[in-house]
This record gives C-alpha cells, structure tokens and sequence, in this order.
C-alpha cells in the first residue's frame, strides 16, 4: 500500500496498541462483536520522537519493532527504534542499486528483508537487509502499483494498464495480481481484473472499483476488486484456496451523488480555470458509472480476520453533508480468515479525525490520521477496545 501526504492538513502517522503490549488482552473477534471500538491515547509513547519532520508516505514494522518510513518526495527511508529514536537514513534519488525514485511501498519479507517499491512507472522493486544495506533490484515488465511481502522469498505485486477500449468511446484498465519469487525471478499470475470508464481529466475514484491486496499470516493473499462481490484466498504458490461473498450491495449513482461530487470539486476549483473547464465536460458527457463499489476499503487484522470497510461516502450524500467525501464514521464488516462472516463494527475516534485502520502488525495497528484540532500533529499510540 502506498499514500502520499500532502493538501490542506499535515499527515500524521498513528499507532495503536491493541489491548496491552505484549500479548493481546483479548480476541479482536470479542472485541469487533461489542459493536464498537474505541480508541484510548497512550501519552507516554514516543515523547522524544521528532515525526514532525518527516513527509511520510508509507511505513513498516520489523521483527524487533523497528519501524521503518518512507519519504516519496525525498527519496529516501528512515530507520527509528520503537521508541521513536532515529538509528538511519539512506537513500537518494537515482536509478543504481540502492537509489531511489519516489520510494513507497515497505514491507518485510521473512524477517530479514526490507522491500521497497518505487514510482509504479518507474517499475522497480529493491530489497535492503534490516540495517539498510542494498542485497538486490528487480527491474520489472510492468508498472508496480502495490507490493506486499509475504514468506518463503514470495511477494505480491498489484500492477495495470490502461488506454482506450475497443470501441473507443471508454477507457479500460486491466488489473493484474502477481507473485513473485525473488530467488529465481519467476512470475505467477493469479488474477486479472478489467474495468471501463468514460475519459476524465479529474479522478472519479469514489465512484470506480479499486483492486486490493492483503495477507494472512504471510502465507495467504486476499485479493478483491471493489466492482465485484467475491473476494478470494491465494496460497503463496498462487492456487485458489477459498472465496466469499460480501454481504454489502452496490448503490445506483444518483443525480444527487453527481451534483454533491461536483460541488465538491467547484470548490477546489475556485481561481483555476481549466479545472472549471474539466468540470463542465464532466456535466456534458456524464461519465459516472451506473453503480457505486461494494466498499471502500479491504484489509487484513493481525488475527487473520478480513475487515471490508463501508461506503461511507453514501450515507453523508443522503444526510446531505457539505463535504461528502470527508470520512466522519467509519464501519466495517469482519469475516474470518475462512471468510465466515462475523459482524459489522464501527470505530469510536474520539478527539482524532477519521480514517481508515488498514495496517495491522503483531500487536500493533498503524494509520495515517490527524488529531482534529492539531494540524500538525505526532506520531501516537492507542490502546484498542
């Protein structure tokens, strides 16, 4: 997963502890079935941190509680403790073995290994050892848009492509889903994905389906596209294990989403002309797609269970709130690892601004939120029930 900072509010990376560090105090199934979680700040961690400093724009978590930050615009990549104190930074822009150009996607392959996807058209993937030290590139055929570490030298690749459709009047992207093994190089296609839109020169991306990837414990893949129901279980030799089907159903595009979407945009507009220009053909050729996604969001738990978040976008067109696309609550439906479904919970925020909890590892839980009312914010922790 990669996020980029940047717009009106500075971007402030959270970290949660579910239950009390160490072992979890309890099953996170317990704790979902309440109804609602609530999120409790542990002031006295990383006191002495400067997170200030850093434009962050992805994060992962070593065996020893490392954690490790990417900076896209720097090119480069931070090593802290996990008490906050720096111990490294390497990188810089280039295309050599160990360079960067706009470094985003971390994970940690088997405990030794610090994997790094770039730019996606710049189509490479790095590993460095847990010190920071190049080991390998992989230069790939493909634009690399999400990577994922998984086990045994194994990691997921999302990539796509996209031009105009046969007839010429759409715009198709295909989705691919690859594993790789960076011992021998070899490639495993294990889904593909097609979508069409109407051409816009502004994003639609509340309204079109997204492809996501996750894992479980390592050696599962999830992987759903959010314009079809099923969502479906890899084994790290790419055979289908399992699927299921979401319990969620897809909205119709209403005139009222349109125009909520596009008084939104003629906000962001106001003193730049070509946008308006955008907006206006946006009106005229009506490029919205017929139905919304089934969800927002897909992502793994640090107990194996798959949360699909919501629409919340939805509700706020209904309750016609002024910024629709602003997240006030955020919902989610669990399935088990086994995709039974359990329940449906939503997340008590508190004096922090909403977000999406996607990043789960060991005992811990990472995003990217804001205090509400600290628009430069930290980096905190918070206990999880």
């Amino acid at each position: 997963m990669s996020t980029s900072s940047g717009g009106q509010y500075k971007i402030i990376l959270v970290l949660f502890l579910i239950g009390t560090q160490g072992n979890l105090s309890a099953d996170l199934i317990d704790i979902y079935k309440k109804g609602e979680i609530q999120l409790i700040v542990d002031s006295d961690f990383g006191k002495n941190a400067d997170w200030k400093s850093i434009d962050i724009s992805d994060f992962a978590i070593g065996p020893d509680g490392q954690i490790f930050i990417s900076e896209s615009r720097q090119n480069r990549i931070h090593i802290f403790d996990r008490g906050g104190k720096l111990i490294k930074t390497f990188g810089q822009r280039g295309q050599g073995p160990g360079d960067f150009v706009s470094p985003q996607d971390l994970s940690i392959l088997d405990n030794k290994h610090l994997v790094v996807g770039e730019y996606a058209l710049n189509r490479r993937i790095s590993l460095f050892n847990l010190n920071g030290e190049f080991e390998k590139l992989f230069v790939t055929k493909y634009p690399v848009f999400d990577v994922i570490a998984l086990k045994d030298n194994k990691i997921a690749i999302l990539t796509q492509n996209s031009g105009p459709a046969e007839n010429k009047r759409s715009y198709a992207t295909n989705y691919s889903v690859i594993i790789k093994d960076i011992l021998t190089d070899k490639d495993i296609n294990i889904a593909s994905f097609s979508q069409e839109t109407k051409p816009s020169n502004i994003t639609l991306d509340p309204f079109v389906g997204n492809v996501f990837i996750s894992k479980i414990d390592d050696d599962k893949l999830v992987v759903g596209f959010s314009d079809i129901p099923e969502i479906s279980i890899y084994s790290i030799d790419g055979k289908k294990i399992n699927s299921f089907v979401v319990d969620l159903k897809r909205e119709r595009v209403t005139n009222d989403m349109k125009e909520a979407y596009f008084r939104m945009l003629e906000d962001i507009a106001k003193g730049q002309p070509q946008m308006k220009q955008w907006i206006q053909k946006m009106r005229d050729e009506d490029v919205f797609p017929a139905y919304t996604p089934y969800y927002r969001r897909l992502a793994v738990d640090s107990e194996g269970n798959i949360l699909v978040y919501k629409n919340f976008w939805i509700e706020n067109i209904k309750n016609k709130k002024q910024d629709p696309f602003e997240i006030d609550e955020v919902k989610f439906q669990i399935y088990s690892k086994d995709g039974e479904f359990v329940g449906e919970t939503k997340v008590n925020f508190g004096n922090i601004k909403p977000f999406f909890p996607t990043h789960f590892f060991g005992n811990f839980i990472y995003a990217w939120a804001r205090e509400k009312e600290d628009e430069d914010g930290t980096l905190m922790r918070f206990s999880f029930r």
